[in-house]
């Protein structure tokens, strides 16, 4: 995600276990978000979110404020990282957690005025987190196949990427 506000880029960090140094242990073990300069490349901070099984840094989603929020495929969990770097679970909720019958649990994140909305593709559902109170989950069924990939436009409409043999924007 670009900030250009701040002049930042953040990238969620995770392990699928495809990439050269993958090592078992490591794969799908943590979650961890770098904050980098836009024009130099230069590492602003490296956040580390969770480390042991069970997770998998997503995608992230930016507010106006500079605070990002992560999602993690695995767990359930959104955090919320600061512009300084500091980093706290937002909410962990098992509606939000990669499902029994397999597929991602949390995948695409986008923020939406005073809530965020995450795509649950392995259940084909989106989740509504009131930032006010998050334990407040809601899921309600996606327009659309596996929604993944989310992107808010203004404060009532949003497009989705649908991961399946259809390959559309919705």
């Amino acid at each position: 995600t670009v900030d250009r506000h701040r002049g930042r880029l953040l990238v969620t960090n995770a392990d699928l276990g495809l990439a050269d140094r993958s090592r078992p242990e490591t794969t799908r073990a943590f979650a961890g978000l770098g904050i980098y300069d836009l024009r130099t490349g230069r590492v602003i901070h490296r956040v580390p979110l969770a480390t042991g099984p069970g997770h998998f840094a997503n995608d992230v989603a930016l507010a106006p404020d500079g605070t990002a929020y992560v999602t993690d495929s695995i767990s359930g969990t959104i955090y919320r990282v600061t512009p300084n770097g500091t980093a706290t679970t937002l909410v962990q909720h098992p509606d939000l957690a990669q499902p029994p019958t397999g597929g991602w649990g949390l995948n695409g994140i986008a923020h939406m005025g005073d809530q965020l909305v995450a795509a649950l593709s392995g259940v084909r559902k989106l989740a509504v987190i009131p930032l006010a109170n998050p334990q407040q989950v809601t899921t309600i069924s996606a327009p659309i196949g596996a929604p993944d990939g989310l992107l808010a436009l203004g404060r009532d409409r949003l497009l989705l990427v649908d991961n399946t043999a259809a390959n559309r924007v919705v």
